[in-house]
């Protein structure tokens, strides 16, 4: 029988907990990452100023939201397009897709060094545009 994965709670995350997760995120990250990369394809071969530019702009804005609901609801934050932040006692965890773990970032370098600043904390926080070309 499966672990049951607490949804929509505000969790602190050890190594195991991380570990038992990755996996989960690594396949709803390459399902919408495939579906992602159909839909830019596509878009790439349609002039801006058509309607279908616009619907399957939109579309790919949802996908990337969906996804980011997903991560949520696993208690992750998502820090950036195919990334997420695991909140932990002394630090976070960092996960990005196609890594078969995360690394552990302890507060201190958070400060330290500004590129990890958090691009979405919450879903309500506006996501970067999807990179198209």
């Amino acid at each position: 029988m499966s672990k049951v994965i607490p949804i929509f709670s505000k969790r602190i995350f050890d190594k195991q907990s991380v570990m038992e997760l990755v996996p989960i995120l690594e396949r709803i990250t390459k399902q919408t990452f495939s579906k992602f990369g159909q839909l830019k394809e596509e878009l790439r071969w349609i002039p801006k100023g058509e309607p279908l530019y616009a619907q399957i702009s939109d579309e790919l804005e949802d996908l990337v939201e969906a996804w980011a609901l997903k991560m949520v609801k696993l208690g992750c934050s998502p820090r950036g397009l195919w990334q997420v932040d695991f909140d932990a006692k002394d630090g976070r965890y960092s996960w990005k897709k196609g890594n078969i773990s995360a690394l552990f970032i302890p507060h201190q370098q958070d400060d330290l060094d500004p590129s990890l600043e958090h691009i979405a904390d919450t879903l309500s926080s506006s996501f970067p545009p999807p990179p198209f070309f």
